[in-house]
C-alpha cells in the first residue's frame, strides 16, 4: 500500500512538472525567449516520457516545433510535426 502511494505521487509529480515546464515554454516563447522555450519544451517532453503521458508528449513536441519555426528551423519543425 505504501509503495502504491509512492508510485502514484511520483507519477503525479512528473505530470505536474511536465505541465509546469510546458507552461513556462509557452510564456517564454510569447515573450521572445525562444532558446529558453526550447529548453523548457525539452524538459516537458522528458517528464512526459517518464510518466508515459502521450498527450503531454504531443503537446511538448508541438511547442518545440513552434520554437523551431520561430528560430527559422522549418525542416526540424516539420520533422517534429510528422511525429505526432
Amino acid at each position: 500500500l505504501v509503495l502504491q502511494r509512492t508510485r502514484h505521487r511520483s507519477a503525479a509529480g512528473r505530470e505536474e512538472g511536465a505541465r509546469e515546464a510546458l507552461a513556462q515554454a509557452l510564456v517564454m516563447l510569447a515573450s521572445g525567449d525562444t532558446s529558453g522555450a526550447v529548453r523548457a519544451s525539452l524538459r516537458a517532453l522528458a517528464r512526459s516520457r517518464e510518466g508515459a503521458d502521450v498527450h503531454g508528449q504531443r503537446a511538448s513536441l508541438r511547442t518545440l516545433a513552434r520554437c523551431y519555426r520561430t528560430l527559422g528551423r522549418d525542416g526540424d519543425a516539420e520533422s517534429l510535426e510528422a511525429s505526432f
